[in-house]
């Protein structure tokens, strides 16, 4: 199955709970896409494409990184709607969506330094240049 942003908002709504788009339009889950999709660029230094994304005519991501981008839609939203309600909602129905919340987005950032980290590993040159030891005079 093709990886696109069709198949990644039906996962994102289905991880939110609302497979049939009554709370969460296409618009927003598509946001909350971008808004995942560029920290995961951040996080790796590439330029990653999701089919039908901004008029992305081919998905790029890496392997497995369609969970990691799934997941971190889904703390995007969660922390969305959070913000959105918590002052016109009893605080303790809000308190149940934190802790989710949380886990998401540490799953999330976890998933985006293992990246960052395979990226920086496998970069050819490597981003980063060796030590260099000035040797003091008289001393070789």
């Amino acid at each position: 199955m093709t990886v696109s942003l069709e198949s990644m908002t039906a996962r994102v709504r289905a991880l939110l709970g609302d497979e049939a788009g009554l709370i969460w339009p296409a618009e927003r889950v598509e946001g909350l896409l971008r808004l995942a999709l560029g920290e995961l660029n951040h996080a790796a230094g590439e330029g990653f494409t999701l089919l039908g994304l901004d008029g992305a005519q081919a998905t790029s991501l890496p392997a497995g990184a369609e969970s990691l981008l799934a997941a971190g839609a889904t703390a995007w939203g969660l922390a969305q709607r959070v913000n959105a309600r918590s002052e016109g909602v009893d605080a303790s129905r809000l308190a149940v969506l934190l802790p989710w919340v949380r886990e998401l987005r540490a799953q999330f950032t976890a998933g985006l330094e293992r990246l960052r980290q395979d990226h920086l590993a496998q970069a050819e040159p490597p981003p980063y240049s060796g030590w260099e030891f000035p040797l003091e005079e008289g001393t070789e």
